[in-house]
């Protein structure tokens, strides 16, 4: 078994900017992925006893929930319909997850210029908190040491 300790959730920290200025209404975020999407080709050929791979490097997909505490965050949302209206269209949104490891060692992943699907707001009962789920896809990433 290994003694090393593995990163958790306390230590990401999680920035959403709109055209530059942190978007201070994204808070209580409950959970956050990064997907890099892959499409895996496989190729047969003649003569050849075994399947040729590769892959095609199709962009990335993020998602996170949170917990509504700020109202503010439909001001984010209506920006994010306005630019799909054509109305607003020079808005741009990038989220920077800063992973803070154990070992004192620190990476930035940062998803730039990222465009959105569905904003769904729910509340579950009368006691549950109101959540908004987040999805959204870009070209590119970058890490950052």
């Amino acid at each position: 078994m290994s003694n090393t300790l593995r990163i958790k959730g306390q230590e990401v920290l999680l920035t959403v900017t709109l055209n530059g200025t942190i978007v201070s209404a994204i808070k209580n975020v409950t959970n956050f992925n990064v997907t890099v999407n892959l499409d895996q080709k496989t190729e047969d050929y003649l003569g050849e006893t075994a399947p040729q791979y590769d892959e095609v490097f199709n962009g990335i997909s993020v998602s996170f929930a949170m917990h509504m505490a700020d109202p503010a965050i439909f001001d984010f949302m209506q920006s994010i319909v306005r630019r799909a209206q054509r109305r607003e269209p020079g808005i741009v949104v990038n989220i920077k997850a800063t992973l803070n490891f154990p070992n004192g060692q620190k990476r930035k992943v940062v998803c730039n210029d990222l465009f959105f699907g569905n904003f769904p707001v729910q509340f579950g009962s009368r006691t549950d908190y109101g959540e908004i789920s987040v999805d959204a896809s870009g070209a590119d990433f970058i890490v950052i040491a």
